[in-house]
């Protein structure tokens, strides 16, 4: 077995980040133990591309459904505190 392939891979996998999960190694021979290697690391980063586009979107679908109560909040707000309070009040009572 020659370093040549093993380095191949190695180069390959430190460049793929979360900004290039589209970024697969090359695999010469996929019946080998090298080959069977790779394709378990290309699995592997499309499980992680996966789960990073779900994290993704979560957190667009969260942002926007946050937005219409918070938008709302200094309008309402009058209506849930019937007199002025301080700012500390508020805050002793949150934290």
């Amino acid at each position: 077995m020659s370093e040549a392939p093993v380095e191949r891979i190695t180069a390959s996998a430190r460049r793929i980040s979360a900004r290039n999960l589209s970024e697969r190694i090359q695999c010469e021979r996929a019946d080998d133990e090298l080959g069977r290697l790779v394709q378990t690391l290309n699995a592997m980063v499309d499980r992680l591309g996966d789960s990073l586009e779900a994290t993704r979107r979560f957190t667009a679908d969260a942002s926007h459904e946050l937005m219409t109560p918070l938008t709302q909040l200094p309008t309402q707000s009058p209506l849930l505190l019937p007199k002025p309070v301080s700012c500390l009040f508020v805050a002793s009572r949150i934290l």
